[in-house]
């Protein structure tokens, strides 16, 4: 119980209020059911009047201590029986509690699951992080086998460009060595030309036509070669061109679908993000919510019980208030009975049946000031001792409290 306060005090502190609300509840009906009781002087009501102007003192009997005994029991028996309902509405209370108490243990369980969910997302979000981190890794090795590549590529253009060059070089070396060779040829022709001209004319024409065709044969392939070599320098270049272009489109194809693929899980860890993101604002947007209800309802339930629980103390107060205004009127009627009597002569022939009531003015200490006789039974000597006995009885017993002064007061005096 006390782990749990210590997690949720505001919810047990309402828990609590609610109980005393139930509580002051029970008590206040208990309270409320009995009408006022008005104060009663000489076995009449004075309903509503909790102070009278005037007071009128009698002899007290017998059959009114009885019944004030009685009235006494009356209220004992009616706070035992309100203890009573008490103690059913501390054991209602105390259930209420229990109920509450197991409603926010489930409320704590069901917050744990919520953390744990939240922390599962949490590593979903971590491992995301690592996929695209490992993408963007594989990235940058791709960027670098493709710069690789095109080094590569260079490389070859750059030894095509060497192998062509070297093919016109020996190409034209071979021309030059076989020209210096049919120079050479041509020279010697000469000089057995020029020893043996005149055999040979016939001969020379032929020969030369031989070298004509000869030299014709030694350009046609000389032009060949450079052709070929030329035909062998386009392939490769251009075979090396193709092979480049096949693995560019081959590498742009790549990067697009990575490219794709990185813009797909970006996009599904973003939205995966932001639906992490709205959740938990709508998780504590309600759990706000949900403690400034919890905060308003106890405030609320706070006030009540304060509201109730003083009007309860008022209504306690102003009952017990009137129990000790009423005990005090009665001991100040009574007293005025005693002190009165205490000083009365009792005149010849008065019957027991008389009474007198007369009108007592006085002072704040008692003594007495006029005595005027309102209505009275016998005759001027009856009346007489009466107005003799209250002048004698001067300075008159005050009240204990002093609300219940007047200065004046209707007194009836009873000769028994």
């Amino acid at each position: 119980m006390f782990s749990m306060f210590a997690r949720m005090p505001l919810a047990m502190l309402a828990a609590l209020a609610l109980h005393g609300l139930l509580a002051f509840g029970v008590i206040y009906a208990a309270f409320w059911q009995d009408d006022s009781k008005a104060i009663e002087i000489s076995g009449s009501a004075a309903e509503n009047a909790p102070v009278p102007e005037h007071i009128q003192a009698e002899s007290i009997s017998r059959a009114a201590v009885d019944e004030h005994a009685q009235r006494l029991q009356q209220q004992r028996e009616q706070q035992e029986q309100r203890q009573r309902e008490l103690e059913r509405a501390r054991e209602e209370a105390e259930a209420a509690r229990r109920a509450e108490a197991a409603r926010l243990e489930q409320l704590e369980q069901l917050r744990e699951q919520l953390e744990q969910e939240a922390a599962a997302r949490a590593a979903e979000l971590e491992e995301l992080e690592r996929a695209r981190e490992a993408a963007e890794q594989a990235r940058a090795e791709r960027e670098a086998e493709l710069a690789e590549i095109e080094r590569t590529r260079k490389q070859a253009e750059r030894e095509a460009r060497e192998e062509a060059r070297r093919i016109r070089e020996e190409a034209e070396r071979q021309a030059r060595e076989e020209a210096e060779r049919v120079a050479q040829r041509i020279r010697e022709e000469a000089e057995q030309r020029a020893r043996e001209e005149a055999e040979r004319e016939a001969q020379r024409i032929r020969e030369e036509a031989e070298r004509k065709a000869r030299e014709e044969a030694e350009r046609r392939a000389r032009e060949e070669a450079e052709r070929l070599a030329r035909e062998e320098a386009e392939r490769r270049a251009r075979e090396e061109a193709e092979r480049l272009a096949r693995e560019e489109a081959e590498r742009r194809a790549r990067e697009e679908a990575e490219r794709l693929a990185r813009e797909e899980a970006e996009r599904r860890a973003r939205e995966e993000a932001e639906r992490l993101a709205r959740e938990e604002a709508e998780r504590r947007a309600r759990e706000e919510a949900e403690r400034l209800a919890r905060e308003e309802a106890e405030r609320r339930a706070r006030e009540a019980a304060e509201r109730r629980e003083q009007e309860i103390a008022e209504r306690l107060a102003a009952e017990r208030r009137q129990q000790a205004l009423q005990t005090a009127l009665e001991a100040y009627s009574a007293d005025l009975q005693n002190a009165v009597r205490n000083n009365w002569e009792r005149p010849p022939g008065t019957d027991p049946s008389w009474q007198c009531r007369v009108q007592i003015s006085q002072d704040e200490q008692g003594r007495v000031l006029d005595v005027r006789v309102l209505e009275c039974d016998g005759g001027q000597l009856f009346q007489r001792s009466v107005i003799n006995a209250v002048r004698s009885a001067s300075p008159l017993p005050t009240p204990s409290e002093q609300e219940l002064f007047r200065s004046k007061i209707n007194f009836n005096f009873r000769v028994s």
